[in-house]
This record gives structure tokens, sequence and C-alpha cells, in this order.
């Protein structure tokens, strides 16, 4: 079968070009090139394929010395697993060494070693991703190669591992099935299913970064809610950490933020603040995030999501019980890092949620009318003052106390002791305990 149409449709032109051309080099080198993997599943099945990736039966290293020597593209990367990676125009391909592998224990990086494109075949994860494509120039560029039955279980839709052992030899290959079978809707072969239960357990041997990279790989994935059900519904979960646990509401949680997150907000954050909230033992967080070796921003966002029932979110639902000014609301939530606001605002009900929504979608961005130059332009001296009076403003437009430029001019001129009349005349600066701090945001501060 060739797949000469099914690629092309599946690519840009600029990859379907680069790809015939990285082919012409490879032929010059005189070693066969093949395109494999998602690349070859996705063109048959019809998706878009943004990512190709090659085997090279020889010298990778000399294959990407050639592809720059002929000016077509430049390598970016390699490893000590006979990899490289190049960069032709806008866009990566991976190169790997055909090789086989083999794993000294669960959990370790494999041992390589050169082999054929059959070995490169049999050493992947699924039959489906086990199928390659010639890329030899002439007659037989673009046929399919497909030893392991792969075309069959992609039209059967089934996902089928290689081997009893698969789950064994690299237990991160369960977060590859869950990713598989939510985004391709493909269901699980029985005898796959029975390997995944009985070597799952073999995720606790996998290294803190190599997890935590499999979670940021499921929120690539169209519907991570999904991914992770699965993964809960196989045990693979606990098998990360004892303290993980998956519930309705966590999806429900997990899928609202999806699809209600503002653009300028980052995913990865959402998603791990919705799993401190969420998915979660309390008495634990401290676990899974070591576990994880979460850092910087997720790691902030995982706790806070964790902290909100009991602090945040607790004070919000006091300040509105007591009736409250809009303001004191938002001087609340500004305290707060806005992926966690957006969680805890996807499982909201009653008037939390409300209060949430606005503030995501208007509050949040309310600024007053003047600025601080406006400010200087009136007089005001440059300082703090400048930062107290915007402060201010922006309180009173949020409550509604002010619709206009002019109305803010008018509260400087009256918080300031002035008349309308400023023109020529320095402003004076209200005493320290002025009533620039508002008693709203003093009684909050206490609560």
């Amino acid at each position: 079968m060739n797949i000469r149409k099914n690629f092309g449709a599946a690519v840009s032109p600029s990859i379907a070009s680069a790809t015939a051309a990285i082919s012409e080099v490879a032929a010059r080198v005189g070693d066969p090139l093949f395109l494999v993997g998602g690349a070859v599943r996705d063109s048959l099945l019809g998706r878009e394929v943004k990512e190709v990736d090659f085997v090279f039966v020889g010298d990778v290293a000399h294959l990407a010395s050639e592809v720059e020597r002929s000016g077509l593209g430049r390598q970016v990367a390699s490893s000590q697993f006979l990899t490289a990676k190049l960069q032709v125009g806008d866009s990566v391909f991976d190169i790997v060494t055909a090789r086989g592998e083999s794993y000294k224990r669960p959990g370790a990086l494999p041992t390589v070693h050169r082999g054929d494109l059959q070995a490169d075949l049999a050493r992947r994860d699924f039959t489906v991703n086990a199928m390659a494509v010639s890329l030899t120039p002439g007659t037989g560029y673009m046929t399919l190669i497909d030893p392991l039955r792969g075309q069959v279980d992609l039209e059967d839709r089934v996902l089928r591992a290689l081997h009893p052992g698969s789950f064994r030899d690299d237990a991160t290959r369960v977060f590859r099935a869950a990713r598989y079978a939510s985004r391709l809707g493909f269901r699980v072969d029985p005898s796959t299913a029975e390997w995944i239960g009985q070597d799952g357990h073999h995720l606790d041997a996998i290294s803190p970064d190599r997890l935590r990279h499999e979670f940021d790989r499921c929120w690539d994935e169209p519907a991570p809610e999904r991914v992770l059900e699965l993964l809960d519904a196989w045990g693979a979960l606990t098998a990360v950490h004892e303290a993980l646990s998956w519930t309705r509401e966590a999806s429900k949680g997990f899928g609202l933020a999806r699809t209600s997150r503002p653009s300028d907000v980052p995913r990865d954050s959402v998603y791990w603040a919705a799993m401190g909230m969420h998915a979660i033992v309390p008495h634990d967080a401290d676990g899974l995030a070591a576990r994880l070796n979460l850092q910087s921003d997720d790691a902030r966002a995982f706790f806070d999501g964790r902290s909100w029932s009991t602090s945040p979110g607790s004070r919000l639902q006091m300040l509105l019980d007591s009736g409250v000014a809009p303001s004191e609301v938002v001087h609340l939530l500004d305290e707060v890092e806005l992926p966690v606001v957006i969680a805890a605002a996807a499982v909201a009900v009653g008037p939390p949620a409300e209060a949430l929504s606005t503030y995501i979608e208007k509050l949040r961005l309310t600024r007053p009318f003047l600025n601080g130059d406006d400010l200087i332009e009136m007089g005001v001296a440059e300082g703090p003052l400048i930062g107290d009076l915007l402060r201010r403003l922006r309180t009173t437009r949020i409550d509604g106390e002010s619709t206009s430029a002019a109305d803010e001019r008018s509260l400087v001129f009256k918080w300031t002791e002035r008349s309308d009349n400023y023109e020529g005349e320095e402003l004076r600066s209200p005493p320290a305990d002025s009533a620039l701090r508002l008693s709203r945001w003093n009684r909050m501060s206490c609560t």
C-alpha cells in the first residue's frame, strides 16, 4: 500500500517538501530512511500530522552532517540514544538510528544498540505505532511496511501492546495507552489491559521528572480529564502516589476549567491547581509534589489549589455572606493565583460562582480611567501617593462610585483636600493615616 496521498493531505506543504528533501540526502548517503510512528498512524487515520519522526538504517550523525552541508537544515540536538533533531525551515524532525533496546530493570532507561528496521519496529509500544513508510526515492517511495498488523488494529480501533513485558520494561507506556485511547477513541485490547493491570505498579520505579513529564503530556491532550479517568480505572494514579485519587467532581472541574480558561492564563498552572483542589488526599500534598518534583509555577498552583477551600474559599464565602462591596471580593481574589481562581470557579455554585466568574471575566481587568501620568499632570507629587490614589480609584470604579475620568478627577481633588481650581497650585499630600486606605480593606485584612 502506498500512502503518498494520505501523507500529503495530513501534513503542511513545507513538511512534505522537507521530508522529500531529507529522503534525497539519505539516498545520496546510501542508507534507507523510513517514516515511522505517529505520522504514519495519523496519516492513515486522516488526522493532521504536525510532527514527523524518521528511522535511518545508518549513521544518524553522518546524515545530520550531510543535511547541514547541503544547506537544507541544521542539527539542533543529539543524544546517547542514537538520535538527532534536524531543523528544516520552521519544522523540527526527529531522526533515530534503527535500533534494538533492552531494559536492565523496571523504570530504567533502555540500553540501545544498532539494529535493522524490523528490530526498531519491534521495540515500540503499540502495533498502531509500529508501522513504517519507505522514503527511498523512486517507485517504492511512501510504501507502507507493516509487519505487526498495525493497520488491521487501526481499522478495528484497537490499541494493542507488542508483548507481555511491555509495561514492565517501560511503565510510562501506561500513560501513553491512556492518552492514545482517549485521543483516538480506541478500545484497549483485553490482553493489553491485563498486562497493564499486571505491571502498571512499576510506575513506582519511574523517576520524578519522567513522571511529571507524563502529566505534562496529559495536559497537551484535548480532554486530559478523560486520560486521568482511564489511568485511575487502571490503578495507575495510586501507583504514582497513594494520595492521588479521581472522582466525578474532579473530571467535571477539569473539563469546565479547560473550556472556560481565558487565553491569557497559563494552561498547565490551571490543571495543577485543579489537581491540588480535587485529586489529592489533603494530608499528603507534600508527598505528591515531591514524587513529581513539582517546581515553580506548577508547585505554587498545586499547593494554592489544595488550600483554596480552607483559606481563600472560606474567606470569600464569609465576605459574600456579609454583603460587602464588589471591591472587597476583588481585593481578596487579587491575592490568589489566577489559575486557582479559574479552577475554583469551574466547580463553584451559587453566589461564589457568580463572584468568581465576574472577577475572571471583568473585574480582574478593571483599571481606573486615569493613570499615573494623569495624576502627575494634576499636580500630584511622584511617589507612593500615586499608587495609593490609583488603587483607590480602581476601587471606586469597581464599586460603581465613578463612571468617568471626570468623576475620578473630582475624587482626587476631594481626597487631596483641594478644590476644582487646582491650576498653578501645589497639591498637598494627605497625612499618612488618611482615608486613602479604605476601612473596608482594613476590615477584610483582619478576617
